[in-house]
């Protein structure tokens, strides 16, 4: 909810553009989307930002802007996303609080999203609560043994959480509270923070 204060969403949006001349790192990501969730899917994005990551699914025909909807609770960064892709449905949505019937979304990906949340049990509940299919997510995780909440300012005039959750405790959780609804569940590692989860819930 901080990211509509004052320009932090222009200077994030700006942020992300330049990052990624260097990291390819959204290429990477939907690289992993389409091998794992296939070609010219239908698709909600919960946590879309200014729309980069459904911009480089277009490119790869991983969506088109009939298949895809967008979603962020951020009022800035819908408009960012609106006027870079003005044919394609963005709207609101609060991951923790998502106003969607159980099963209502064939396949769902939310990514860098659960980091910035004071946790991610609510939300996660809610992800899997509205899938039917496949949700794929990406967040920032370590490998000790517990989570590290981390809330700081920023230079870009807000403050975020920046969390580091436990990988194996987040495992647990999954495997605890969703272990029969769960088919597949694959990891992948992008680098010492960065972590593609995916699952198969049919």
């Amino acid at each position: 909810k901080n990211w509509d204060k004052g320009l932090t969403s222009k200077k994030i949006d700006s942020y992300w553009q330049s990052s990624e001349l260097e990291y390819n790192w959204r290429k990477f990501v939907v690289s992993d989307i389409k091998a794992l969730m296939g070609k010219k899917i239908d698709l909600l994005e919960i946590g879309c930002g200014s729309g980069l990551i459904y911009g480089e699914m277009i490119k790869n025909k991983v969506v088109s802007a009939n298949s895809y909807v967008g979603g962020d609770i951020s009022q800035n960064m819908l408009k960012i996303a609106r006027d870079r892709f003005p044919k394609t449905r963005f709207i609101e949505l609060d991951i923790e609080h998502l106003l969607m019937a159980d099963k209502s979304q064939n396949n769902v990906v939310c990514i860098q999203v659960l980091q910035h949340l004071p946790h991610y049990r609510q939300a996660i509940n809610e992800l899997i609560r509205v899938t039917k299919n496949k949700l794929y997510f990406a967040s920032w995780f370590h490998l000790n043994t517990e989570d590290s909440i981390i809330f700081e300012s920023t230079s870009w005039e807000a403050s975020f959480y920046n969390n580091r959750y436990s990988l194996s405790k987040f495992i647990d959780f999954l495997c605890n509270n969703f272990g029969s609804e769960i088919k597949k569940l694959i990891i992948r590692q992008y680098d010492d923070l960065n972590f593609f989860i995916y699952l198969s819930l049919s």
